[in-house]
């Protein structure tokens, strides 16, 4: 649930931080990264893969190794 902007729950993050320590533990910091990397992983995974083959279709990479295009 979101917080109010006129009325927050935690004035500053050091509080949020500290209440979420207090009430779960180490286990509450570390809530929600399992699923959040699960969806992260696979657009993260597409974009280098898109990035390293536009560099080969260009020939970008041997232009950054200081190769020369041989024709």
């Amino acid at each position: 649930m979101a917080d109010s902007p006129t009325h927050p729950r935690y004035p500053t993050w050091h509080s949020a931080a500290r209440q979420i320590w207090s009430e779960g533990g180490i286990r509450a910091v570390y809530r929600g990264f399992a699923p959040g990397f699960l969806r992260a992983f696979p657009t993260n995974a597409s974009a280098l893969l898109v990035w390293e083959t536009t560099m080969k279709v260009l020939g970008a990479e041997k232009l950054s190794t200081g190769e020369e295009k041989k024709d």
